[in-house]
């Protein structure tokens, strides 16, 4: 009987260690796994933050002289405000610059920047008016007109004096008191009519596929000269890029069109706002219909829906931004409320 007590004994006290072991072994088991699993968390929250910018972001600050603030804006400000270089900078130490109210970056890696601006002087005030042909109507604009434009009179009041230069296209202006300048600008006349096209989901050209939108001028680094295409076949063109300028060799009248692939601006966003005539949209059972603009007080955004699902939408700053590899469209919904 004591053998088999004995016995019975070192059954139990194996039996307790393997238990304990066992024991042991799930909780460090259970301890790593956790983690793992917060890691895994951890990850995936950074991959969402990385996910929500594109390949290179820009904010655009203005200064407000009421709030005294630095104020997020969806475009770069036109004429009668200056770059502030020394307040500008990119997360990524990517190089950031400004010429003819045009931002470029040049960047070889992802990377979110910002670009700050102040209002000029008001003690000085340009006007800037162009013209298509020397005896046609001025219309005012409210930027330095593209290289297709030269100079034709400048003059200044209380005897301040007015230089343009022709390289970098900047004004320049001495005086001693408040002076209003006026500047005309008439369109070279060549013979070639040119059109700018750079790549963008809202734009309304359509050309292999893909979505254009007019500009006045030769896009930024986030660009690349593309292709052209001229009306006259018969006509002997040939355009190229060379020191971010665009250079024409033609043998006759031709009216041709440039276009620039590239950019962040990929998708477009579409506003949808509850209506009751309007389709089925992002909530089950409500309807909506489009609209011009972000609605105001008596709606709430309630989410986006995009044609290519890689697509993504985010929400900062009152302000909507759509990422993407490709062209696409995206809606955002507002629910009435």
């Amino acid at each position: 009987m004591k053998k088999n007590g004995f016995v019975a004994s070192s059954l139990i006290y194996t039996f307790v260690v393997v238990f304990l072991g066992l024991m042991l072994f799930l909780l460090n088991s259970y301890y790593r796994v956790g983690n793992l699993a917060d890691k895994y968390k951890l990850d995936i929250r950074t991959s969402l933050l990385n996910d929500k910018r594109a390949d290179l972001n820009i904010d655009m600050m203005v200064w407000n002289e009421i709030t005294k603030e630095y104020e997020k804006v969806k475009d770069v400000p036109k004429i009668g405000y200056y770059f502030e270089s020394d307040y500008s900078y990119c997360e990524n130490n990517s190089q950031l610059n400004y010429q003819n109210g045009i931002i470029t970056l040049k960047s070889l890696q992802k990377d979110y920047c910002y670009a700050y601006f102040k209002k000029r002087d008001e003690d000085i005030k340009i006007n800037i008016y162009t013209k298509e042909k020397a005896n046609s109507e001025e219309v005012l604009v409210n930027s330095i007109p593209s290289p297709v434009y030269k100079i034709e009179s400048s003059n200044c009041t209380n005897g301040a004096q007015i230089k343009f230069t022709e390289s970098d296209r900047k004004f320049t202006v001495k005086a001693k008191n408040k002076t209003e300048c006026k500047v005309v600008f008439v369109k070279r006349q060549t013979d070639i009519e040119l059109q700018i096209y750079k790549e963008s989901a809202s734009g309304n050209q359509n050309f292999e596929n893909l979505k254009y939108m007019e500009t006045d001028n030769i896009p930024g680094l986030n660009y690349e000269f593309y292709k052209y295409v001229c009306d006259d076949n018969n006509v002997k063109t040939t355009i190229y890029e060379a020191n971010n300028n665009l250079k024409i060799e033609s043998k006759g009248k031709n009216n041709c069109q440039v276009y620039y692939k590239g950019g962040t601006d990929k998708v477009e966003i579409i506003v949808m706002i509850e209506t009751n005539t309007g389709n089925a949209g992002y909530t089950t059972g409500k309807k909506y219909s489009r609209t011009s603009s972000v609605p105001g007080v008596g709606y709430n955004y309630v989410g986006y829906i995009c044609e290519d699902a890689k697509a993504k939408v985010t929400y900062e700053n009152n302000t909507f931004t759509g990422t993407n590899d490709t062209q696409t469209a995206c809606r955002i919904y507002f629910d009435a409320t």
